[in-house]
């Protein structure tokens, strides 16, 4: 089979390149993004062009700067088009009189910017309800972990919630998943009929993720069933121990949406045989205590407790 070589494309019987080319070392291959919209990412950074030129220029600027371009193998405006194909491009730029070829690989993405200028635009609604346990800060933190290139359009505060408007619905759950994984959340999922594209007469549907938070942490204590349990973590599954029959338990956060938090409070250890006791900590009188995770307690340590059904259970030391 005939090889060319890769610098200046003569024909070669041995080797990488030519013999006039040996002693070339060639460019690293650089990675754009380009857009049907007329925009490039470069080194992580979109930017919008005119001109197809501009691309190879800012590449050669940022690769080889102070040479010139000799030749561009491919018309770049003509592969924008090609949504999700990757090409591999040869961009000959003159150095002091020798050319040599920058490796250009090209991969057609969609940009933020044209994510939201689809029909489909606002392709997904993420509705934040039960927002006490993240708060401002874990919500704030979360969005600006965001990339750049995520299709996020619009935030809208409510007297009930936070909705985050997407342009892509992947995106869109993509970050209900995360923030119900972080902090304890129940995802319901609808679509509903948002337009129809006027020039292909093609239905678009908005999808809404609603996310609703549970009202506790992890090391919370929280009544169900009639029974206290201990909040071991919090996630896309809640792992609890009960604090009286000593049980690990398991439940979805959609489950758990309305139960009681119960309140901590410091208790004296009055004493610890033949029972364990403590000062109640409203009524003040020395109680049995539970002690279902078996901490280690001396008499007169300070615990933390909650009551329940007028008795008290050790919830951490």
């Amino acid at each position: 089979m005939q090889k060319f070589c890769p610098n200046c494309g003569a024909p070669i019987t041995s080797g990488t390149y030519c013999d006039a080319c040996t002693s070339l070392e060639p460019y690293d291959s650089v990675t754009i993004k380009l857009c049907p919209s007329r925009r490039y990412q470069l080194r992580g950074s979109w930017s919008s062009y005119e001109r197809p030129d501009e691309v190879v220029e800012a590449v050669v600027d940022d690769v080889a700067p102070d040479t010139s371009i000799v030749e561009v193998s491919h018309n770049l405006d003509r592969l924008r088009h090609r949504m999700g194909e990757s090409f591999d491009v040869r961009v000959v730029v003159d150095v002091e009189g020798v050319e040599h070829v920058i490796p250009l690989s090209v991969l057609v993405r969609p940009s933020p910017t044209w994510k939201r200028q689809q029909p489909s635009g606002k392709a997904a609604v993420v509705q934040l309800r039960d927002l006490d346990v993240v708060g401002h800060e874990g919500l704030h933190d979360a969005l600006t972990s965001l990339p750049e290139d995520a299709s996020l359009i619009a935030i809208e505060e409510l007297s009930e919630g936070v909705d985050l408007t997407w342009g892509d619905a992947g995106d869109a759950r993509s970050f209900g998943d995360m923030l119900a994984a972080q902090y304890g959340a129940e995802i319901t999922v609808s679509r509903t009929l948002h337009t129809v594209d006027d020039m292909s007469s093609k239905r678009v549907y908005r999808t809404t993720f609603l996310v609703r938070f549970v009202s506790f942490e992890s090391g919370d204590v929280i009544s169900l069933d009639d029974e206290p349990w201990f909040v071991e973590s919090v996630g896309n599954q809640v792992h609890l121990f009960g604090l009286r029959n000593g049980e690990s338990r398991v439940e979805r956060p959609g489950s758990l949406q309305n139960v009681e938090t119960l309140e901590k409070h410091k208790a004296t250890v009055g004493e610890t045989q033949p029972e364990l006791h403590v000062l109640h900590p409203t009524t003040y009188q020395e109680v049995m205590t539970w002690n279902a995770k078996e901490f280690d307690v001396t008499n007169g340590q300070t615990v933390t407790v909650v009551a329940f059904d007028d008795e008290v259970f050790i919830c951490n030391d």
